[in-house]
């Protein structure tokens, strides 16, 4: 009769330890490919992240809304500065927060060209298309003309022709 009883506490114990392992959570795995990155004003970066064995995979994002803004797990960068993305699981408050950093830079344009004479008439407006280089330099243009009587910029920035005549 004792050996039926150790048997059986051996079994029952056996049958439980079975039962806790097959019941535990795979371990969650929430990683950064790259945690350093260095990008440029105006880039968009969409991190790669490695998350395996999590029911929910839905992302907080907190971070500095006047370096970056990120929508939909993409981040635009919208001026030069150093900037921390802190990246969690949702529903998953036991895992660690990833944390991204951002270096974005500004390049400098070296030069610009652009058409150096264009003809248009009364009431047609035109596009002007810069071209910057280096290429990844960041540069926003602000377009005057010389005489408004003759050419207008419009909101838009299209050239229009007002009335005949040359200007710059």
């Amino acid at each position: 009769m004792k050996k039926i009883k150790i048997m059986l506490v051996l079994l029952v114990t056996i049958m439980s330890l079975l039962a806790f392992t097959s019941c535990n959570k795979k371990d969650i795995v929430f990683m950064l490919e790259e945690s350093n990155v260095e990008l440029t004003v105006g880039a968009t970066y969409t991190p790669k992240l490695i998350i395996e064995n999590v029911e929910n995979d839905e992302l907080d994002y907190s971070y500095d809304q006047d370096i970056v803004k990120i929508e939909n797990g993409l981040i635009y960068c919208l001026t030069k500065g150093d900037c921390e993305v802190i990246i969690t699981l949702k529903n998953e408050k036991d895992i660690d927060p990833l944390i991204l950093k951002l270096h974005i830079v500004q390049i400098v344009p070296t030069n610009i060209l652009c058409e150096e004479e264009i003809n248009i008439n009364i009431n047609e407006t035109y596009q002007l298309i810069p071209t910057v280089e280096p290429s990844n330099a960041t540069a926003l243009f602000t377009y005057s003309s010389n005489n408004e009587e003759i050419v207008e910029v419009t909101e838009e920035n299209l050239i229009k022709g007002i009335s005949e005549g040359q200007t710059h």
